[in-house]
């Protein structure tokens, strides 16, 4: 039961723990997403928007030219103010044009030219157009020849109507003097039509305002013509944000703008928090509706997965606990469908393991008594080789006493050899301390092939690198034995040395009889003495290093040692 209980707790908190962390960190990020959508959505909504303004008003502005630029108008407003003709014959070509502009249009309701005491007007007649043109003078006057955008006001028709309508002023000049004033009178649907898009959830309110904050047009009709009051605006109408953007309220709402380039009006959208937080919650009780539907599965997973776990390894547990000095037997594995194969293969090799431990008791009985075999044998080679130096060292001063200097000689060089042999411990001697060794060899064949010369061309530096012992040695003795028995000339073996890349390449090379290297691979047993060095490099430095043997019959043989540089 306690096996159970620690791997039921150990896979609540290394799964179940992290999935409630790792879903509460998504939900965190969901949350910052939504409202960073929901706010960049409406961004774009007031961009678009305030995109279609400007282009419909351009096109008002666009159509206003065909008054501006029209001479004969021009020269008549030119004359009515110099008083030079009677404003009772008014021409038709003005009243054509206004007609046009109107009937061409959905949204223009009025068009109207005025000049002193002249006034022609096209469209829906207003009864206060008058008051229209002098309330806003001293706005549009300051901007000769430009189109001027005027507020919404409250115009009287000849219909009876009384609703919001906004407008367009544009000052007539001639030589720097005004002669004439146009106005357009639009009707309010024209910023119903603008709009790229609704307020989500109709939860706040969208306003175009002009710079001194009256509002032009809103979602809330109520609210058009008043002043906003608002102070989150202030920093809007004033330029303080620049162009366009985003003002976040703390806890209360966003400010979304944009600015019309042509009219220089702001379109401005309120969005509430709370109609951002009411998505967040709801996407909250989503999330946690989730996590514990899915943290309970888990845990009813985790509970039969542990119990199907730990059963076993209790059955295993006892098994293991029958286990003592004098008991190594353990019941075979039962036959068990819910336990996983893991425990099952485990159980098994545990039943196979105490068959074997009983084998494993002999062999280890048999085992020291070899070992104890084996050190005795090494003690006997121990004495061996003293042996042979003592006898050495009688014959070289027998060699002395009788003045035979060749014996003597070769003694020494023997004893030397065998020393070097039997020194187990010291594997790597340096590049000329196996020089010494192959010439000691040398002078030992020199005995019987008196005509061989030895030549070393190895700069001195390279000398004190480290080498296995016997390396040159082996070769050289390979060189005599193959390339010089039976050979009538003088022979010459050549030792030269040189570094590249931390390599160390050693070559000997003869003048002997040379052979058949595809004769030498087909062999089933190649010169013995280089096959043990190839080995050997192998073993010790790896694959990369090693020997190659280049060789012709009557060319002489070429034996190169790769090795890399040890000091």
């Amino acid at each position: 039961m306690q096996t159970q209980k620690k791997i039921f707790y150990t896979f609540m908190l290394v799964i179940v723990i992290p999935t409630i962390l790792f879903f509460s960190l998504i939900l965190k990020i969901s949350t910052r997403l939504v409202e960073k959508r929901t706010v960049s959505a409406s961004e774009l909504v007031v961009k678009e928007s305030v995109k279609r303004i400007d282009t419909l008003l351009n096109n008002y502005n666009r159509i206003s030219m065909q008054i501006y630029y029209n001479q004969n108008i021009i020269d008549y407003l030119d004359k009515i103010s110099r008083k030079e003709v009677d404003i009772k014959n008014k021409p038709t070509i003005i009243a054509e044009i206004l007609d046009s502009m109107v009937n061409s249009d959905k949204y223009l309701m009025t068009a109207a030219l005025k000049a002193q005491d002249f006034l022609i007007m096209r469209g829906t007649k207003f009864y206060n157009i008058e008051d229209y043109f002098n309330t806003n003078k001293d706005k549009y006057t300051g901007i000769p020849g430009r189109a001027f955008w005027l507020t919404s006001r409250r115009m009287k028709t000849g219909l009876g109507d009384d609703t919001f309508y906004f407008g367009m002023m544009r000052l007539i000049r001639k030589d720097n003097n005004t002669i004439g004033e146009l106005v357009f009178l639009l009707r309010q649907e024209f910023f119903d039509d603008v709009y790229a898009g609704s307020l989500p959830d109709n939860s706040g309110n969208d306003y175009i305002l002009s710079q001194d904050g009256m509002i032009i047009s809103a979602s809330d009709k109520n609210k058009i013509g008043l002043k906003i009051n608002d102070l989150n605006f202030n920093s809007v109408l004033t330029g303080e944000m620049g162009e366009y953007g985003y003002i976040p309220i703390k806890n209360k709402s966003y400010v979304i703008f944009a600015r019309s380039k042509e009219s220089g009006w702001y379109f401005i959208r309120e969005l509430e928090a709370k109609s951002i937080s009411d998505t967040i919650a709801q996407l909250r009780i989503s999330f946690i509706i989730l996590i514990a539907c899915f943290c309970s599965f888990l845990i009813l997973l985790l509970y039969f997965f542990s119990k199907g776990i730990s059963r076993p390894i209790n059955t295993l547990a006892e098994c293991i606990h029958k286990i003592g000095p004098k008991n190594l037997d353990i019941p075979a594995p039962p036959s068990d469908n819910y336990a996983p194969d893991e425990i099952v293969k485990l159980h098994k090799y545990l039943y196979e393991m105490s068959l074997r431990i009983e084998q494993l008791i002999d062999e280890v009985a048999r085992t020291e008594r070899l070992k104890t075999e084996a050190e005795l044998k090494a003690l006997r080679n121990h004495i061996s080789p003293h042996f042979i130096y003592n006898t050495l060292d009688t014959i070289k001063w027998m060699a002395i006493i009788n003045k035979q200097e060749n014996i003597q000689k070769m003694v020494c060089a023997m004893d030397k050899l065998m020393r070097y042999a039997s020194d187990y411990k010291k594997n790597l001697i340096t590049l000329d301390e196996e020089i010494d060794l192959t010439r000691e060899y040398l002078l030992i064949q020199q005995m019987r092939y008196s005509d061989i010369n030895l030549i070393i061309s190895i700069p001195k530096k390279m000398k004190e690198f480290l080498i296995n012992k016997f390396i040159l040695q082996t070769i050289v003795e390979n060189s005599i034995i193959h390339g010089f028995k039976n050979y009538k000339n003088t022979g010459t073996i050549i030792i030269k040395a040189s570094v590249q890349n931390a390599v160390l390449t050693i070559t000997v090379s003869d003048n002997g009889r040379g052979f058949d290297i595809d004769g030498l691979r087909n062999e089933d047993r190649p010169h013995t003495g280089l096959y043990s060095v190839e080995q050997r490099l192998k073993l010790n430095y790896g694959d990369e290093f090693g020997i190659n043997v280049c060789s012709r019959p009557g060319k002489g043989t070429a034996v190169t040692v790769k090795l890399p540089v040890l000091e």
